[in-house]
């Protein structure tokens, strides 16, 4: 059921497996042409987004399509300078942005021991990241959103994701929004 192997990034042997082979293995043969004509069942369109959550419990959704990496970062890392807190990344130095600080209503909280740092794809050329104390996974999530009254800049929505409401942000538009006023 294997067609070969390979050496992942990271040094790990991962097997490739032979689909075909697991078939076999598994007794599934091929679709009639009766099964493959019936009509598929309407699919609603989902995207792939990380879950995060504020020191409060509520729960945020990024699409992964918006984010550019996910750098984990200690205390020792954070340097301050005019009270803006920043860390030196290979591609230069990042400002630390808290989510109180790019959406309203958030309560405020320390930048922690020992956290995340979302990087964004899109910034518009300024090197600005957003802190999260602690992820919690990916999952799928629907595309169509309900708005969110009042409408606030870099908030795409909210929709239910794993049984829990999610407030769904974009990360370049929040952090935009929040240096251009400076």
């Amino acid at each position: 059921i294997f067609a070969g192997s390979t050496v992942m990034g990271d040094g790990q042997v991962s097997l490739i497996l032979d689909m075909e082979g697991v078939a076999r293995e598994a007794g599934i043969g091929h679709a009639s042409a009766a099964v493959v004509a019936q009509p598929l069942a309407k699919v609603e369109e989902v995207t792939l987004v990380l879950l995060f959550e504020d020191g409060a419990g509520a729960r945020y959704a990024i699409p992964l399509d918006a984010i550019r990496r996910v750098v984990r970062f200690k205390a020792a890392d954070v340097q301050y300078v005019t009270g803006r807190a920043g860390i030196r990344l290979p591609d230069g130095i990042w400002t630390m942005r808290r989510l109180e600080d790019v959406v309203a209503g958030v309560a405020p909280v320390p930048i922690p021991d020992a956290g995340y740092l979302l990087l964004p794809k899109a910034t518009g050329g300024d090197l600005l990241g957003l802190v999260l104390a602690e992820l919690i996974d990916t999952a799928l999530a629907p595309k169509i959103l309900q708005p969110v009254i009042p409408a606030q800049v870099g908030v795409m929505g909210v929709a239910e994701v794993c049984d829990k409401l999610t407030l769904f942000l974009d990360p370049a538009v929040l952090l935009g929004s929040v240096e251009g006023g400076r």
